[in-house]
């Protein structure tokens, strides 16, 4: 009994970092299933011409072209810019032709 009196600071370091341990396998399982959510979401919706996307930069455009991996985006009026389809966003409401 002497001893955990002794060393109880040791036992409370240890039940920290178990409790923090715990803590962070948790929030990053929570968040790789939020990432599957999203990409299932995305991969189910169809890149066409006149879906209004963002950029993963921020940038609101629509598509004007597909390609195999890429899309021209129109950003602005007569600005068309190609990327690639990993780097657009296009569910959550944004999937509306205008």
């Amino acid at each position: 009994m002497e001893v955990l009196l002794k060393y109880w600071w040791i036992f409370l370091i240890i039940a920290i970092s178990i409790a923090a341990v715990t803590y962070i396998r948790r929030t990053a399982a929570s968040l790789q299933k939020e990432a599957e959510q999203i990409e299932s979401d995305m991969s189910s919706k169809k890149m066409e011409p006149g879906t209004s996307v963002i950029l993963d930069s921020g940038i609101h455009g629509t598509i004007k072209s597909v390609k195999e991996s890429t899309c021209m985006v129109e950003i602005a009026p007569g600005v068309q810019v190609e990327v690639e389809k990993y780097g657009l966003y296009y569910g959550y409401g944004l999937g509306k032709k205008k």
